[in-house]
Parts: C-alpha cells; sequence; structure tokens
C-alpha cells in the first residue's frame, strides 16, 4: 500500500536495494532507506525551489541596491576619464621622442 505512493524511480531504487540486501524488505527497512536515501536526496529539491522566488529576484535586479550601483557608477566614470588623460598623455610623449630621436638611415 505505501509502496504504490512512491515514485516509480524510488520504488525501483528500494527494491533493488532490498535485493542487495542492503535494507530489511519490510516496514522497518522501507523507512530507514527513506530517511537515509530518500529524504536527503529530495530535501536539496526543496531547498532550491524554496530558493527559486529569491534567485528570480535577483535575476530581475529586485535584490540590488541601486545606490551602491550609483557610487561605482561615478567611480567608473571618473577612471575612465584617468585612463583617458594618461593615454593621451603616453601618446604626446611618443610622439616627442620619435621627433627627438636622429632618423638612421
Amino acid at each position: 500500500m505505501v509502496l504504490e505512493k512512491l515514485p516509480p524511480e524510488v520504488l525501483a531504487w528500494w527494491k533493488k536495494s532490498a535485493e542487495n540486501k542492503k535494507y530489511e524488505p519490510r516496514a522497518e527497512g522501507l523507512l530507514k532507506f527513506l530517511d537515509e536515501r530518500v529524504a536527503p536526496h529530495y530535501s536539496n529539491r526543496v531547498d532550491v525551489l524554496t530558493q527559486r522566488r529569491d534567485i528570480m529576484a535577483q535575476a530581475q535586479g529586485e535584490a540590488v541596491d541601486t545606490d551602491k550601483l550609483d557610487k561605482l557608477t561615478r567611480y567608473e566614470v571618473f577612471l575612465d576619464r584617468k585612463l583617458e588623460r594618461m593615454l593621451t598623455m603616453l601618446l604626446k610623449l611618443q610622439a616627442l621622442r620619435r621627433a627627438q630621436t636622429p632618423a638612421s638611415g
């Protein structure tokens, strides 16, 4: 009666475990099998399903603090401008060096 309620893959797993003498083929053995093997397997699935809402919220950007992102954006703009100035200065220095080097030929 209880075995009919089990999903087919769990039932096959139980039968194989009972045949291999890992568990007694009685109610006590089934209970032990369910506690030791099946419950941990399905508890991981339950954890994923309960966290799914939080994961979806994060993916949709609801879990992000926009004030912190604004600060990062300003810092990124600052660094970008700094980098552009440094590259411009390097190009100018490179041009000056080429102009000062006597042409060999």
